[in-house]
């Protein structure tokens, strides 16, 4: 660590604690609140840029916070996305590659550095991938809420039962994480919200709908209007801004660090398999929010790129806790960047989702199931390696050129491809060991297939 970045570290943590002490804080920590927001899309949210008006109290947050505008997944999956936002490390090292594995029993997560850092902690989830007796996230929570009978469960009686919990805790600070289902298909509002955004805007037929995503009228006919799904998808998400907006008011915000994300994002007819995520590398699954507002952290919007592998470090430094040396050299804390002091260059950023045939079926692609689909991003370039079953297929995309991810330049930009696919290789002996498929009962598999995770 060089002198400049000891200095810049230095002038954040002293402006957090200038800033506790002036609310009448003194030498406490601040509390920390991560909402992760299920499959929403960055691009769907006000404070995004977008149109309609699907998030006025998170864009409230947002504007007196720090909103990082290139922030991406590592893995678009609710288990393994999850499992490195809380555990800072990529899905080959703490092990749960795929919904339904667990993290390894020798990795430490971010609850049990709090927990034993005298934090009180507190996760309440909402549907079957965050189950703990499939995920193991449980691990440094003393209460982890996942009592529900169905696959999911709502926003709202997951709010209530969080609000509860911050009503009785009594030791002070705490650590609260809340994960939030309702933007995972099937999109299905309640016609308070539907009302709010009647379909339009984007025109056409969706090309191939997953049969968990089907939506039909009375007579059974399937659905196949896309302004129609993206409607009902942006309902959602404004009715997740109301049970938002009822946490927030229940919290102290001069004391306490809020984190608001997503796992992963949604296809929403850009592909030829649409309304669904986990199989595809692009942009639209990979993107996500991520907005902190707390004690200390001045408003600010930064064009840095940064992944779920730096949510552990950032928090960490924050609150001015020791780095554990399990993530060290994985992710990095944005707080010399947030602090506008330094500078980081972007580091090269990969990401790792299931391979399915079906999902590439308007292209001829034949996969490999049991070996995973890599991309890598850096310099405005994203590389996607399939593992086909009669040898690797690349695709290579110039993102400021390109940001849809349409033309594939693989073979007219042979010296580019060949650069990423060495950053590739880099990460192989570990990223794309071969998968053994999760071990899971009867009723957790019937769940997951539900949900689309498991194929049918």
């Amino acid at each position: 660590m060089n002198s400049q970045h000891i200095a810049n570290k230095t002038l954040v943590t002293l402006s957090i604690a200038i800033t506790l002490i002036a609310i009448g804080c003194g030498s406490d920590r601040p509390n920390l609140v991560i909402i992760s927001l299920d499959t929403v899309r960055a691009d769907h949210l006000g404070t995004y840029g977008y149109h309609r008006g699907t998030s006025p109290r998170l864009d409230a947050l947002a504007s007196s916070g720090v909103v990082f505008e290139r922030a991406y997944t590592i893995a678009p999956n609710t288990g393994p996305s999850h499992s490195t936002m809380l555990t800072g490390l990529p899905p080959h090292l703490h092990g749960a590659r795929t919904n339904g594995t667990s993290i390894n029993a020798d990795v430490t997560t971010l609850a049990e550095i709090l927990r034993d850092s005298g934090y009180s902690t507190g996760a309440f989830v909402s549907g079957a991938p965050m189950r703990s007796e499939i995920s193991g996230l449980d691990r440094g929570f003393e209460h982890y809420e996942d009592d529900f009978p169905a696959a999911r469960r709502s926003a709202e009686s997951v709010m209530a039962l969080a609000k509860g919990w911050l009503a009785r805790r009594l030791a002070n600070p705490y650590f609260l994480f809340i994960h939030l289902y309702d933007a995972h298909g099937p999109y299905l509002p309640s016609s308070k919200y539907a009302a709010l955004f009647p379909a339009g805007g984007a025109s056409g037929r969706v090309g191939t709908i997953p049969d968990y995503q089907k939506v039909g009228d009375r007579q059974g006919r399937v659905d196949l209007r896309l302004e129609n799904y993206i409607a009902r998808y942006d309902a959602v998400l404004r009715y997740l801004d109301d049970q938002l907006a009822s946490l927030l008011a229940e919290i102290d915000l001069r004391n306490t660090l809020v984190i608001v994300t997503s796992d992963h994002g949604e296809t929403l007819g850009e592909r030829h398999w649409n309304l669904d995520h986990g199989a595809q590398l692009f942009d639209e699954q990979l993107r996500i929010p991520l907005i902190l507002h707390g004690p200390g952290l001045e408003p600010m919007r930064s064009a840095a790129q940064v992944d779920t592998l730096d949510f552990v470090p950032t928090i960490l430094e924050y609150l001015e806790l020791p780095d554990d040396p399990g993530v060290a050299g994985h992710g990095r804390s944005l707080l010399p960047l947030i602090s506008k002091q330094l500078s980081i260059p972007d580091r090269p950023l990969f990401a790792s989702g299931r391979s399915i045939s079906q999902r590439h079926r308007d292209r001829g692609y034949e996969l490999n199931s049991e070996v995973r689909t890599l991309s890598v991003r850096s310099d405005g370039w994203k590389l996607i390696r399939y593992p086909g079953m009669h040898g690797r297929i690349t695709e290579l995309y110039d993102l400021e050129a390109d940001p849809g991810e349409i033309e594939n330049l693989a073979s007219q930009k042979p010296e580019i491809r060949d650069r990423y696919l060495e950053l590739i290789e880099r990460e192989r002996s570990a990223a794309i060991e071969r998968i053994e498929d999760p071990i899971l009962s009867p009723d957790q598999k019937r769940k997951l297939k539900a949900l689309g995770y498991i194929e049918p």
